[in-house]
């Protein structure tokens, strides 16, 4: 009895308590005596009866209303067991629930669920028909995608006011006695021989109002027009006419120039005895960042004892946030004292100041690539970028890039900050980021790419609170292996409970994107994940896609992969490929493999754009119809990446290994872009008739063809030189027709060499050697350094790009090996050509001989990939950069946009110059 005492004193601080179907702890005693009290049970939704204090941190989770309440208790720690769905979640029996569920009940979130983050949904403005930004925490779609789907513009409703017989629209959409426009306006005109008459009562208010059989007015009544038409305030008077102008006073004479110095509390220009111009005054004193440097950057860092991995930083109009190569964040206000520095707000450094610099470096078909100096945390910043460089006094360079303004339809960097997505609102939850340098002792942990990679492996960050989460690829999350929704939700075993996100992939917190779509609680603790909509612990109705059919369909299932038909359709179709009709600015479709036919998406980019071609003896570009010129190839976007400097066009000169000037306009055949990178000596011969040798680089013939040609008139015999051993050339008689001196005079073998492209130098080697196929002297003629030899590093830029830091090592026989910085069994391997097709840059194609199962890049050993490339020397002189892009193994990536489909990298190699620089360290060996 006092048991039930207790349990009922308990019950009174709140609501009525209904006991879980999961735990079946029902006793009968109880429930009766609750009744007696009480009355009745309410018609709550099943919440769970898992504690009985309903204060405090112990509260059941549907008893929060707030989000961060939800997800986390008074110290900051996770609550147990409970999620955020940013709307209210409906149970099993079609009750409502509240926003905070319990993961152990039954239910459909038929919105964005969280578990460690209030993230921000997207939300439809039904007035306009567009999707907006929600606050934290609210917006029932995971995304704008999602979102623009089920958003349109709640049609206008109208009402026949029958006094004055005019349709009217109706403000608010719900009232009742409004309709559509064509259903209230069709008959909404005056009956006939009806009589109107303008009231004036109110002088101020003229009303036009029907007139009826005794109105004592009659004899003012008319028809509508007569009556009504000027039925309003009589019209103000005119204006008096204006006074006739003053004659001009004379001029004041000139004010001597004002001059500012900048007040360093309020960081504002004031006027100043002495100083500068407002404008100069102006460029070094500001709180906030230089307009020029607000964007989305990432890249890598590349100081004498560079940190391997992905750094990304987002600068605001007054803020910036920064990511390390380990997914952690820190935050600081943005300055500019002189120069531009950033007061950090947050982590182990909060409150010192890091001074920083960007430069651009290199411009890029999709990006433009920046140094970005900065000083350690309470450090100075050395202005010359070789010092920076050398890592002294903690100062670190990075390679950064950002989207070019012009490609946005293609080039989106914000993924990178939205897969980390702690709660900050409140600040609850301290940032673990320690931005420092290289040289600072720190706990040994696993890189970021190796939490990615690896997902069998953990590492703990901890938090000054002791606020432990576990990070790894898709959070160590045990869920993840289950891979149809009604696995997922019968998966309770122990301690583990699982939901499906019908909506799409979980997204992580740190690791972003997954690739699964179930994930949940062990122990009442989740990794911190978001679905994107419709997270359920009970039901998988939905619709799925028969992707085996000829046109995939989609169709009602009892284990659905999408919410509902809708979004099932979005998805479930073959990849349109189109075509862009020059005349009409549309995109129609094409059959795969015709000229100009790419994917629709592509098509959709920039069909439309204004275009441009390139004017290469003003290096300008001029406007230009692609409906009616030919020529007329590129939106004005790319022109002016093409035509900014000038084009090195040329037609390769085979007999001298040198590419000679020509007009790309003029569309001589062999006259490309890019003709040095590519020309080589063609190993032709011609005759020299003094003494009939065969001199090299004389002529247009092979040196077997010169053999046969280059005798004196009227020679002939039996004899003919034999190249069957091509290093061991003989005479032999009766299968040809020289004279014996004739045939041994030039049958001779040629001195061999290949190239070494890191030396430039040409080399003896054996004929055996595949790569042994020039002479010595043809060798001499195109041999030299090359920049896409060596050691790259970079970053993925192409959509749904994986953040993180990629290894290219192109080696000189033409094979490279590429992989995710830090791992060992993610390595790709290919050899490489230049036989593919391209309308930028030069082409390039890698055949793969090696992919690992289940890589980061959906690449498969035997796949050709074909794409192009294009190297820029840095402005800097430290780095040399190539921007290479290819598509899939059945679409090939003629343009730069194309590549931004399937595969782009930007990458960074040193120059040879740069006695500072040195990326060995990251060889990737075949």
């Amino acid at each position: 009895e006092n048991q039930w005492k207790t349990l009922i004193t308990f019950s009174s601080r709140s609501t009525i308590i209904v006991m879980s179907r999961t735990e079946l702890f029902v006793v009968v005693m109880g429930a009766l005596l609750l009744l007696s009290v009480y009355g009745s049970f309410s018609a709550a939704s099943p919440a769970s009866v898992y504690e009985l204090d309903m204060e405090g941190d112990d509260a059941p989770c549907n008893s929060f209303e707030d989000c961060h309440d939800c997800l986390y208790d008074s110290t900051g720690g996770r609550r147990k067991f409970c999620g955020w769905c940013h709307s209210d979640v409906v149970y099993e029996n079609h009750t409502i629930g509240a926003q905070c569920a319990d993961i152990r009940d039954e239910w459909k979130c038929p919105s964005v669920f969280d578990t460690a983050g209030c993230t921000q949904g997207y939300q439809c403005n039904y007035n306009t028909g567009q999707c907006n930004l929600a606050p934290s925490g609210s917006g029932i779609y995971g995304n704008m995608t999602q979102c623009m789907a089920h958003c349109f513009r709640t049609p206008d409703v109208y009402i026949c006011n029958t006094t004055t017989y005019q349709c009217l629209k109706c403000e608010n959409h719900e009232d009742p006695k409004c309709a559509d426009e064509s259903t209230a306006c069709m008959n909404c005109e005056a009956p006939q021989n009806a009589t109107f008459r303008c009231d004036k009562s109110d002088p101020q208010n003229p009303q036009c109002v029907a007139c009826h059989i005794h109105d004592p007015h009659a004899a003012n009544c008319s028809d509508f027009h007569t009556a009504c038409d000027n039925c309003q305030n009589t019209p103000p008077s005119p204006p008096s006419p204006p006074s006739p102008p003053s004659p001009p006073s004379p001029p004041s004479p000139p004010q001597p120039p004002k001059n500012y110095t900048c007040n360093l509390k309020t960081l504002t220009c004031e006027e100043s005895p002495t100083g500068e111009s407002q404008q100069a005054c102006s460029s070094k004193c500001s709180n906030s960042t230089p307009p020029s440097y607000i964007g989305v950057y990432r890249g890598i860092q590349i100081q004498v004892g560079y940190v391997n991995g992905e750094f990304d930083f987002n600068f605001q109009n007054t803020t910036v946030t920064i990511r390390d190569n380990k997914g952690n964040e820190v935050h600081g206000d943005v300055t500019v004292q002189g120069s531009p520095q950033i007061k950090l707000t947050d982590g182990p450094n909060a409150g010192k100041v890091i001074k920083f610099e960007l430069r651009t470096d290199s411009n890029g078909p999709e990006t433009t690539s920046y140094a970005l100096m900065m000083s350690a945390p309470g450090g100075t910043l050395d202005p010359e970028i070789a010092k920076v460089m050398t890592g002294a006094n903690g100062q670190q360079l990075f390679i950064v890039s950002e989207c070019n303004s012009w490609k946005t339809s293609v080039c989106n960097f914000l993924p990178a900050f939205s897969f980390y997505r702690l709660l900050r609102e409140q600040r609850k939850i301290p940032s673990t980021y320690v931005f420092e340098s290289h040289a600072a002792k720190r706990p040994v942990q696993p890189t970021f790419a190796q939490a990615q990679q690896q997902r069998n492996r953990r590492s703990i960050y901890v938090a000054p609170d002791n606020f432990e989460y576990e990070l790894g690829w898709e959070e160590n999350d045990p869920c993840n292996q289950y891979n149809s929704c009604k696995d997922c939700i019968d998966a309770r075993i122990g301690d583990l409970q699982c939901g499906w996100c019908m909506g799409g992939d979980v997204v992580y917190n740190t690791t972003g994107p997954s690739k699964s779509q179930c994930a949940g609680y062990q122990a009442g603790v989740a990794p911190a994940f978001t679905c994107p909509m419709d997270f359920r612990t009970e039901q998988c109705d939905g619709f799925s896609c028969n992707w085996n059919a000829s046109t995939p369909t989609c169709f009602k299932s009892d284990n659905g992969q999408f919410s509902d038909q809708t979004e099932c359709q979005q998805t479930c179709k073959k990849e349109q490929m189109a075509k862009c009709n020059p005349q009409t600015k549309q995109c129609e479709e094409c059959t795969q493999g015709s000229p100009g036919c790419t994917t629709k998406a592509v098509c959709d980019a920039s069909c439309n754009l204004p275009h441009a071609k390139c004017n290469t003896t003003l290096n300008q570009c001029i406007p230009c119809d692609q409906g009616t010129d030919p020529s007329c190839n590129m939106t004005v976007g790319a022109c002016e990446e093409q035509c900014q400097a000038p084009q090195s066009a040329g037609i390769c000169d085979v007999t001298t290994g040198q590419c000679v000037s020509c007009d790309p306009q003029k569309h001589e055949h062999g006259c490309v872009t890019n003709c040095d990178s590519t020309c080589s000596f063609g190993g032709l011969y011609g005759c020299n008739t003094t003494d009939n040798t065969c001199v090299q680089g004389e002529g247009t013939m092979s040196l077997k063809d010169c053999v046969n040609e280059c005798v004196p008139h009227n020679h002939t015999g039996n004899y003919s030189c034999d190249w069957s051993i091509p290093n061991q050339p003989q005479c032999i008689q009766g299968k040809g027709k020289l004279e014996k001196q004739d045939c041994e005079r030039n049958c001779k073998e040629p001195s061999f060499s290949k190239c070494n492209y890191e030396t430039g130098v040409c080399e003896a080697c054996n004929i055996t050697d595949p790569n042994c196929k020039y002479t010595k002297d043809e060798c001499d003629v195109f041999c030299h350094t090359s920049s896409s030899i060596g050691v790259f590093r970079g970053i993925q830029i192409n959509k749904n790009f994986d953040r993180g830091e990629w290894d290219f090592t192109f080696n000189k026989d033409g094979s490279v090996a590429f992989q995710p910085v830090g791992t060992t069994n993610e390595k790709y391997e290919a050899t490489t050509s230049n036989d593919g097709q391209a309308s930028e840059g030069t082409s390039i194609v890698f055949r793969i001989t090696k992919a690992p199962t289940s890589g980061p890049l959906n690449i498969n050993a035997g796949d050709v990939l074909s794409g192009l490339f294009v190297n820029n020397p840095g402005q800097n002189q430290i780095i040399n950069f190539m921007y290479l892009g290819f598509g899939t193994n059945t679409v090939p990536a003629e343009t730069f946009d194309e590549a931004m489909i399937a595969f782009e990298f930007v990458l960074n190699s040193c120059q040879s110059s740069s006695t500072s620089c040195n990326f060995q360290a990251n060889e990737v060996p075949m």
